[in-house]
This record gives C-alpha cells, structure tokens and sequence, in this order.
C-alpha cells in the first residue's frame, strides 16, 4: 500500500474511533454509512472507503482476519476439493 493510501486509511481510523480493517467494521450494520463514504480524489477518481480497503488495503494479514472462513468471499485462498461439500458450507454458515 501506498504510503498516501496508509496515511489516509489510519486518519480514518482514528476519526471513526475504529480499525477500518477490522471485521466488524467491515460487516457491523452500524457502521454502514461510513464504509460507503467516498476517498481519494474527486469524480471519477473517488471511490467508496470499503473498495479502498478491499480492493487495495488488505495485507495478507489483514485479509486473513476480516475473512477468516473457508467459504468467506473476500478470503483469497483455494479451498481444498474434499472441503467443497454443502455439509462444510453448512457447517461454516452455522458459526454466524
């Protein structure tokens, strides 16, 4: 990330009291309005704040924790063929 982009995000974070890369964050209800705040330059170079963090902000680290599940979609990793079954998916589902 971008020392500008790092710069920016941590602002942020400390404006909202919160951890922008913290999962709840990023899934809490509460905080909705300000994941789709805009960031960066103006039109049409801005973008929401969650797209800033999911599409360029994750470190691997970060990515791991916000997306902890197998089945969780911003996770990155294959899934292993004989974990691909409904009863795994269920299984995860379950834990929400």
């Amino acid at each position: 990330m971008s020392k500008l982009k790092d710069l920016m995000l941590s602002s942020i974070s400390r404006q909202l009291g919160v951890d922008v890369f913290s999962r709840d964050f990023l899934r809490d209800p509460s905080y909705f309005k300000d994941r789709g705040g805009r960031v960066g330059g103006g039109a049409p170079t801005f973008q929401s704040l969650l797209r800033c963090l999911l599409h360029s902000g994750l470190s691997p680290e970060d990515r791991l924790r916000v997306f902890p599940g197998d089945f969780d979609l911003g996770n990155g990793r294959s899934i292993q063929d004989d974990l691909c079954t409904y009863e795994a998916l269920i299984k995860e589902l379950g834990k929400v």
